[in-house]
């Protein structure tokens, strides 16, 4: 016999509480539909998400402008294939969506070299940049590029 308040698996709690099971359906339907879309679409979709899907209107995070353009370029492709899956998609609504990955997870940052000559091109306009006026700045500039480089 269980002990009140204990469930067997994840889901029977899930499915007994009226607003968590009201989620996992919105969950699995947008599911649903992006492993549609991924269908219908190229590779490349994989990238964007599903933010909403309500009264025929379907919204489509992008990652940057130049995705939402591809995307939109297709939409037409995308709502008929939808509707042949039994989607009933009247409009598509697109929203950039920023990366926010913490920058503890990003990849680090390649370390970035002057070639020889672009070395030595940067030490003569250093040498021949003149310290007093409108000059020193940009060779303040030079001398720091020269230092990370």
């Amino acid at each position: 016999m269980e002990k009140k308040g204990s469930f067997s698996a994840p889901t029977s709690y899930l499915n007994g509480e009226a607003k968590m099971d009201r989620l996992f359906r919105i969950a699995n339907k947008y599911a649903a539909i992006k492993a549609d879309c991924t269908k219908l679409m190229p590779q490349w979709f994989n990238q964007c998400s599903i933010l909403n899907f309500e009264n025929g209107v379907l919204s489509i995070g992008v990652p940057n402008q130049s995705m939402m353009a591809r995307v939109k370029l297709n939409s037409s492709l995308l709502m008929q294939g939808l509707a042949i899956r039994g989607w009933d998609v009247s409009k598509l609504r697109f929203k950039v969506v920023l990366d926010r990955i913490p920058n503890n997870e990003r990849p680090p940052a390649r370390e970035k070299h002057l070639s020889e000559k672009a070395r030595a091109s940067f030490e003569a306009l250093y040498r021949n940049l003149d310290e007093n006026g409108a000059q020193s700045t940009l060779k303040d500039a030079v001398k720091n590029l020269l230092k990370r480089r």
